[in-house]
Formats: structure tokens, C-alpha cells, sequence
């Protein structure tokens, strides 16, 4: 706090006499020692929190990956994943979006009818480029909820490229269907990277993929798992099938363009597009009515488990990241209900979040470093010398003062104690004392 600016008196009693008027109606004619009252209320922190502008905010978030890609956090070959969340506000929240969503469970029999039930949702949404391998993120942007998912994507990626220059390379990208754009899937194609998305079940080259299963490439997996625990624990068989179409010209979104009216033109030639289909895997054994995914890529099928896997890896993000930000780093609790007030918190959390990981990923390589007999440098050595140390007490008398273990402490004041471990099976306050070379009577 001296650094900072304020001095012991403002540490003890404040740096205004806000609140005291209303303490001392509270408690009329009541003595008491004056408590610390903090040189600023929290609210006075959370207004200067506010005040961090948006360019403000991603220039610090860009800095703080880009430090971490130079420390080689980062494998040098990244499967990276790109979603977006929301984060819902209250409809009172300054500057909020809105949108108009379909309740879960979207389906309600009403009256033998079946209706959908929609309702209206406030707040905000992030983007995220994220790598699972570090759990660490690569780019963030942060707008209304009502803006589209393919607005920011090419955005969002093109900047995480930018953090890692040098120090890391994307080579494949997962995206959910909401990414679903012809013109960031061609881009993404002529960076050379590598891209894994479903299909809509309403597109042709959908239809165009299911109706040529029988030529494709067919490949198969099992494997086994384990449920439950003791006595109820059981084996279960896992199964997957898949198969991999190659060059389907259905796809006449898929180019630089984009959709619009050129696919109608005679002379239009559409960029051929690769595709896996999901007949069978875990989910669709639990919920076999749900339509067959169809993943498409630009990557080879000769393989159709490498790409599966590849988009698999998306719901990662969802659990890892987002869940994760939600309830435990309350995300969605900014520090004012407004618009800058949900900026900073949620530019601020994911940054934690990532330095969080970092440093549990640098501790853990510490300690493998330390087990192989490498000397880690001063900050281990302290913190091994407070693990031998965490036991003991000192006890001061006036000028002179002495160091105990922590039982020793306890038994020479008249208390029972466990035995502790490799010590005599009785310990008396005389056996304490002559340790010490005290001298007894």
C-alpha cells in the first residue's frame, strides 16, 4: 500500500469518512477500538475495473499469450478449437444484447400440438481460439449476444496466428456448425490449415454424403471402459464406424465467395470438399434417434478416425473452458451490470484462467525436474526448506527465543498428543527439556 501511495493512517481509518456517519447512528455512544477500514471500498476499485477500455483489454490479453508462446507453453504444433459462449445478464444491464432463443427442452406437447417455446435471453458472448494440449487459449473477442458466431471467427483466428508468430504453428482447427461459412472455411483452406466441422442436416452436400456411404472408405474401432466402482463396477464395449467420402462437389458454399447467387451460374465450378459420416459411436448408442453427423474437412479421409477424433477434441472446450469460467471463476458475476463492467471481468477471468494454468503446468515441470536431480533454482529450494520447516514453532522470551517441533510445544503445556512418526513411543516434558540441555533439579 506505501508503494501505491497511502500511509498508515490511511490503511487504518480510510482515505474518506464515507460510512462512518451511518456506524455511528447504528451504534450510539459505543466505544470501540477503531477496526481497519482499508484505504478504498470495493467499489471504488471495481469503478477503475470498469474503466479499462476494450483496446485496452485485448492489447493486455494478446501480451500475456504472446509472453507465453515465447516461454514455449505451447506445443510447437497446435490443435486448436474455436467456440463462442454466452454470458447472460439481466435485461437491466447497460448496453446488453438480446436474443431470441429455443427453450431446452425445445419441444412441449400442448393440447396433442407440439410447439416450440422461445424465449428471450440478455448478456453478452465471447470467442475463444483454444488449445486442449495446454488448456491455455490463443485469441478472445467479446461483442453482444445477438452477433452471429461467423462474424468474429476469422478475426478471432487471424490474431491467434498473429500471438503465436515464431513460437507456434496451428495446424488444424475444430469448429461447431454455428461456424458454418463457406468464406472461413476456404481461408482456413489457403492458410493451410486443416478444418473440422459438421454439416447441417439441411445442406445438400449433407444429403450428398449420406447417399454415398456405400463407396466410401469404412473404418472401425472398439474399445473398452469401465463403469461404476466395486461391486458395480462392469465393462463396457464401445463401438465407432465411420466412413470417408472424398471430393463432394455439393458443397458450393465452399470457395472465396462463399454462398449467393453464382452457384446458380452455368460456367459455376464448385471446390470439391471431403467428408467423414458417423454411423455409429458412443453418443448415437445413447440417443439413436438423433441424426447421423456428417463432419466435413479439408483434410484426407483415407483415415476416417483421425478426422472424427479431430472434431471430437471440440468438446473440450465447452467442459474445460466455459464450464469451467461459469462456475467456478463466476464469469457471468461482473463487478457492475453494465457493458464494461462484463468486458473487463470476462477478459480479466480468461486471463487468470490462463496464467492459473500456466503456472500449475510450470510447477509440475519444476517438481520432474527436481525428482531427475536437477537443481530448479532459489524459489524451489525455499520451498523445500518451508516443507521441512512447516512443523516447527518458535517461542520468544523477551530477548531469547527457541525453536520446537509443534508437538514438543503441545506436550511441554500439559496436553495429549498422538505419537508423531519416528519418535520414542513416550515422550515426556523431561525427555523435551534434557533435548535441549536444560538443566532439572
Amino acid at each position: 500500500m506505501h508503494l501505491v501511495g497511502f500511509n498508515g493512517r490511511d490503511i487504518r481509518e480510510g482515505t474518506c469518512a464515507r460510512g462512518n456517519k451511518k456506524s455511528q447512528q447504528a451504534n450510539p455512544g459505543e466505544k470501540q477500538p477503531a477496526k481497519i477500514r482499508g484505504p478504498v471500498c470495493p467499489e471504488f476499485i471495481s469503478s477503475f475495473i470498469v474503466a479499462i477500455t476494450g483496446a485496452a483489454l485485448e492489447k493486455l490479453f494478446n501480451g500475456v499469450i504472446r509472453i507465453l508462446a515465447a516461454h514455449s507453453f505451447f506445443p510447437k504444433k497446435i490443435r486448436a478449437i474455436l467456440d463462442a459462449s454466452e454470458i447472460q445478464s439481466s435485461e437491466k444491464c447497460k448496453g446488453r444484447g438480446r436474443v431470441k432463443k429455443e427453450k431446452a427442452p425445445s419441444l412441449r406437447n400442448r393440447k396433442s400440438r407440439i410447439r416450440k417455446v422461445y424465449v428471450i435471453v440478455f448478456g453478452f458472448k465471447i470467442w475463444v481460439v483454444w488449445d486442449h494440449a495446454s488448456r491455455l487459449p490463443l485469441a478472445m473477442r467479446f461483442a453482444r449476444i445477438n452477433v452471429n458466431d461467423t462474424q468474429f471467427a476469422q478475426e478471432v483466428i487471424e490474431q491467434a496466428i498473429t500471438n503465436l508468430a515464431g513460437q507456434a504453428e496451428i495446424v488444424s482447427i475444430a469448429l461447431d456448425r454455428g461456424f458454418t461459412d463457406g468464406k472461413l472455411l476456404w481461408w482456413l483452406n489457403q492458410k493451410g490449415i486443416i478444418f473440422y466441422m459438421p454439416a447441417k442436416s439441411d445442406m445438400n452436400v449433407y444429403e450428398d454424403a449420406i447417399s454415398l456411404i456405400e463407396g466410401g472408405v469404412v473404418a472401425q474401432r472398439k474399445r473398452e471402459r469401465y463403469v461404476g466402482s466395486g461391486r458395480n463396477k462392469k465393462t463396457v464395449l464401445d463401438r465407432w464406424e465411420i466412413v470417408g467420402i472424398e471430393e463432394l462437389t455439393s458443397a458450393g458454399f465452399y470457395g472465396e465467395l462463399g454462398s449467393g447467387n453464382h452457384e446458380n451460374r452455368k460456367d459455376f465450378v464448385p471446390n470439391p470438399i471431403n467428408a467423414v459420416v458417423v454411423l455409429q459411436d458412443p453418443y448415437k448408442e445413447k440417443n439413436p434417434d438423433c441424426k447421423t453427423m456428417v463432419i466435413l474437412t479439408n483434410d484426407s479421409v483415407k483415415k476416417p478416425l483421425k478426422v472424427y477424433d479431430g472434431y471430437d477434441d471440440r468438446s473440450k472446450i465447452e467442459n474445460s473452458l466455459f464450464r469451467e469460467a461459469k462456475q467456478a471463476w463466476f464469469i457471468q458475476r461482473p463487478p457492475r451490470n453494465t457493458i464494461g463492467g462484463f468486458r473487463a471481468h470476462a477478459y480479466l477471468t480468461i486471463i487468470t484462467m490462463a496464467l492459473t494454468s500456466a503456472f500449475q503446468a510450470w510447477m509440475e515441470q519444476q517438481e520432474k525436474l527436481e525428482k531427475g536431480g536437477q537443481d530448479t533454482g532459489i524459489r524451489k529450494f525455499r520451498e523445500r526448506v518451508k516443507e521441512e520447516n512447516g512443523n516447527k514453532l518458535i517461542i520468544f522470551d523477551e530477548d531469547r527465543y527457541a525453536i520446537f517441533d509443534a508437538y514438543e510445544v503441545l506436550i511441554l503445556g500439559g496436553q495429549n498428543v498422538l505419537m508423531p512418526r519416528g519418535v520414542p513411543e513416550k515422550i515426556t516434558k523431561n525427555d523435551i527439556l534434557i533435548k535441549y540441555g536444560a538443566h532439572l533439579e
